[in-house]
């Protein structure tokens, strides 16, 4: 399975949207709208794009929404994904959420204790180091397989992975491989999914 973050801040929009369209065309199995400094109609408007470009697109991929509730509420998404934070203070509203996808980024293997019981799979990172992390050594595959070990919940690595050291990671047994910055910013996105299909064997 292949998650593509979204991130505005890296990309001009034009870019943007480009990207998004092929990323939805080529069916990537989940996209994550992750859009940390927008007002709530900002996002909504964005989000609303997406999801016009995914029916015009026909895609399969199955569209989330970053901690925000209020969004999945009012627009027809197919989950939620949380950080901690967004759970530690929501826990109650999560706790109701039906026939939703959730998912749940986890940077530690102590915070499996603390998991929402409701969630789908986990993003574990920075797997390797990454300039969206900068100082931050990668966890690599340790962490990876350490997580399986301990939790039966379905394992996404995220963290400066690209076609070259996707292969060291993949005897970790995961759901899926999770990218923002090598999609949003890829100038031939399209021959870059190619190349990861091809990789990871999809």
């Amino acid at each position: 399975m292949i998650f593509f973050i979204t991130n505005l801040n890296l990309v001009h929009e034009e870019l943007y949207f480009s990207n998004i369209k092929i990323a939805l065309e080529n069916d990537i199995s989940y996209m994550i709208i992750r859009e940390k400094n927008k007002s709530y109609e900002e996002l909504y408007e964005i989000t609303k794009k997406i999801l016009s470009l995914k029916r015009e697109s026909g895609s399969k991929t199955k569209i989330l929404i970053n901690s925000n509730l209020d969004i999945l509420k009012n627009l027809d998404l197919d989950g939620i994904h949380l950080s901690n934070e967004f759970y530690l203070n929501h826990k109650e509203e999560i706790s109701k959420i039906k026939d939703k996808i959730i998912g749940y980024s986890i940077h530690s293997k102590e915070e499996l204790n603390r998991l929402p019981k409701n969630i789908n799979y986990l993003i574990a990172g920075n797997i390797f180091k990454t300039d969206c992390k900068k100082g931050l050594e990668g966890k690599g595959l340790k962490f990876l397989k350490e997580l399986n070990e301990l939790t039966d919940k379905k394992i996404v690595a995220i963290g400066g992975i690209n076609l070259e050291n996707i292969k060291d990671i993949k005897e970790a047994n995961l759901y899926g491989y999770a990218f923002m910055s090598s999609f949003i910013k890829n100038k031939n996105l399209k021959k870059f999914i190619d190349n990861l299909f091809e990789e990871i064997e999809v």
